[in-house]
Protein backbone atom coordinates (compact mmCIF):
# COMPACT_ATOMS: atom_id res chain seq x y z
CA UNK A 1 0.00 0.00 0.00
CA UNK A 2 2.92 2.37 0.65
CA UNK A 3 4.15 2.12 -2.93
CA UNK A 4 0.76 2.65 -4.56
CA UNK A 5 0.22 6.01 -6.29
CA UNK A 6 -3.02 7.94 -5.87
CA UNK A 7 -4.42 10.78 -7.98
CA UNK A 8 -6.06 12.81 -5.20
CA UNK A 9 -5.49 13.30 -1.47
CA UNK A 10 -8.73 11.59 -0.42
CA UNK A 11 -8.09 8.22 -2.10
CA UNK A 12 -5.34 7.06 0.31
CA UNK A 13 -7.66 7.60 3.30
CA UNK A 14 -10.39 5.54 1.63
CA UNK A 15 -7.96 2.68 0.97
CA UNK A 16 -6.67 2.88 4.56
CA UNK A 17 -10.22 2.61 5.94
CA UNK A 18 -10.91 -0.39 3.70
CA UNK A 19 -7.69 -2.12 4.79
CA UNK A 20 -8.35 -1.40 8.46
CA UNK A 21 -11.83 -2.92 8.22
CA UNK A 22 -10.25 -6.17 6.95
CA UNK A 23 -7.78 -6.44 9.87
CA UNK A 24 -9.53 -8.06 12.86
CA UNK A 25 -6.72 -7.75 15.43
CA UNK A 26 -4.81 -4.68 14.22
CA UNK A 27 -5.44 -1.04 13.40
CA UNK A 28 -3.63 1.66 11.45
CA UNK A 29 -1.94 4.49 13.33
CA UNK A 30 0.03 7.61 12.33
CA UNK A 31 -1.56 7.84 8.90
CA UNK A 32 0.18 10.41 6.70
CA UNK A 33 -0.47 11.41 3.11
CA UNK A 34 2.68 12.49 1.29
CA UNK A 35 2.48 14.60 -1.87
CA UNK A 36 5.07 14.36 -4.63
CA UNK A 37 5.51 16.17 -7.92
CA UNK A 38 6.48 13.98 -10.85
CA UNK A 39 6.98 14.84 -14.49
CA UNK A 40 5.44 12.34 -16.88
CA UNK A 41 7.05 11.34 -20.12
CA UNK A 42 10.57 10.70 -21.26
CA UNK A 43 13.53 13.04 -21.17
CA UNK A 44 14.08 16.36 -19.52
CA UNK A 45 10.88 18.31 -18.82
CA UNK A 46 10.32 21.72 -20.39
CA UNK A 47 10.96 24.79 -18.26
CA UNK A 48 7.31 25.83 -18.28
CA UNK A 49 5.87 22.35 -17.55
CA UNK A 50 4.21 21.68 -14.20
CA UNK A 51 4.73 18.35 -12.43
CA UNK A 52 1.82 16.00 -11.90
CA UNK A 53 0.77 15.71 -8.25
CA UNK A 54 0.99 12.17 -6.87
CA UNK A 55 0.01 11.07 -3.39
CA UNK A 56 1.37 8.20 -1.28
CA UNK A 57 0.26 6.96 2.13
CA UNK A 58 2.40 6.13 5.13
CA UNK A 59 0.98 4.34 8.18
CA UNK A 60 1.87 2.01 11.03
CA UNK A 61 0.07 -1.20 11.93
CA UNK A 62 -0.45 -1.66 15.69
CA UNK A 63 -2.41 -4.27 17.67
CA UNK A 64 -5.87 -3.33 18.94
Amino acid sequence: MCQQEFACAEDPFNVAKLLESQLPFHQLANIEVIEYGQHRGRGRPRKDSQPTRIFHIKAEIVPK
